[in-house]
């Protein structure tokens, strides 16, 4: 007999599941709903009529004090017997008070519902306020901002009042890529991607939205200044090459004619008479 049970603490439940390939026949059979403690109440009911599951199917039960079932006990609870809080062990057992399948502990869901909510504590989250601006600079606007595949709408928006304008985010510690769009008539604008990193806390982004032909715009923009820095460029450097001619010829300056030798033979001067030294007769 391959049976088991599955306990809901918060139904007041119990189902049995035949995990076998024949039916079983749990005519007469019990369920002891504090199998793991040594209680001083009795807390075995026996399962009321006749109970068969077949191969692969469940049934369950139910307790009295919660919600009803396929099968109810011969002696009901009135009301709540399986203890979320601490939670019991429960077993069904034969009529001759043999064990022969027991639970996990029952209140699991409420176990798992809690460990989840210490997860979210282990896992903190930061706000991420979004706001979005036109390319035209005519202020905030209303738009819808995504970040992580989920989509808000900033609120309203009001030059003189830009609390209304944003868009918030609960994120926990990551990198991140928002954008933005927003609908006017006949065309949709759009913003580029910004990547935004939350790193232990609250952030902002700011995005900008393009009309659709932005783009074109700038590339015309953009050529239209090729062909005027190509123009100007053919004359400039015709300009250049003549300064630089110009140039080297202020730097080479006239050749001063060579002086004449000077004549390092003075003329000869006259050598002088010689005096009569013989007196006049």
């Amino acid at each position: 007999m391959d049976l088991s049970l599955e306990v809901d603490a918060e139904a007041e439940t119990v189902t049995i599941t035949n995990n076998g390939e024949s039916e079983v026949d749990l005519t007469g059979y019990q369920i002891n709903f504090e199998a793991g403690t040594d209680s001083e109440v009795n807390q075995i009911r026996t399962l009321s009529g006749e109970v068969v599951i077949g191969a692969g199917e469940s049934v369950t039960v139910a307790a009295g004090g919660g919600e009803s079932g396929d099968v109810s006990l011969e002696d009901p609870y009135e009301g709540e017997v399986l203890n979320n809080e601490n939670p019991d062990v429960v077993a069904l057992l034969s009529p001759e008070d043999e064990e022969v399948a027991r639970s996990d502990e029952s209140g699991d869901s409420d176990d798992d519902d809690n460990e989840g909510g210490d997860d979210n504590e282990e896992k903190e989250t930061y706000t991420l306020t979004a706001s979005v601006i036109e390319s035209e600079d005519n202020g905030i606007i209303s738009a819808d901002v995504t970040v992580d595949g989920e989509t808000k709408t900033t609120s309203p928006q009001g030059k003189d009042d830009n609390s209304k304008t944003l868009a918030t985010f609960e994120l926990e510690n990551g990198t991140y890529t928002a954008s933005a769009t927003y609908d006017v008539p006949d065309e949709t604008w759009e913003s580029d991607e910004e990547e935004v990193e939350i790193d232990g806390e609250d952030e902002t982004v700011s995005l900008t939205v393009y009309p659709p032909d932005a783009d074109e715009s700038e590339d015309n923009d953009s050529d239209d200044s090729d062909e005027s820095d190509d123009g100007t460029s053919d004359n400039s450097d015709e300009q250049s090459n003549d300064e630089e001619d110009e140039s080297v010829d202020d730097d080479c300056p006239e050749e001063e004619p060579e002086p004449e030798p000077e004549d390092d033979c003075p003329e000869k001067e006259p050598e002088p008479e010689p005096e009569n030294d013989c007196p006049d007769e």
